[in-house]
């Protein structure tokens, strides 16, 4: 299995379980979100891990061509700027994260985040 269709696949399931959790339990999402910025020490873990996440995305899938392949590479690219964020501008990401989630934001996020992992998932199984 190439390694296009293998991260489709795993990013895809990977968002849509995400995305169901987020609109299921939008309320929870915002409390948890809030109880992650009043501990520094979990902004550094998550900055690591997404920084971990992006690397292995960008390094083992840097495709860029016209086509739904570089949707892979741009998530790759996102998750790795958001680790540099959480890890050299906690406020500025602390804010950013505030901003987006008001209102209907948590919902609207859950359901970008289903659209792309169907999406995904999708092109990942049909070969």
């Amino acid at each position: 299995m190439d390694t296009t269709h293998y991260l489709a696949k795993l990013i895809g399931l990977m968002f849509l379980i995400i995305g169901a959790f987020i609109i299921y339990r939008k309320d929870c999402v915002n409390k948890i979100v809030d109880d992650l910025h009043e501990h520094p020490s979990m902004i550094v873990v998550t900055g690591i891990i997404n920084l971990l996440l992006g690397l292995l995305i960008v390094l083992s899938h840097n495709v860029w061509v016209l086509g739904w392949p570089v949707i892979i590479t741009i998530l790759g690219y996102l998750i790795l700027i958001k680790g540099l964020l959480r890890l050299f501008a906690c406020e500025y990401n602390k804010e950013l994260t505030r901003c987006l989630l008001k209102g209907h934001g948590t919902l609207i996020w859950g359901i970008i985040t289903v659209v792309i992992g169907a999406f995904l998932t999708y092109m990942g199984f049909m070969r």
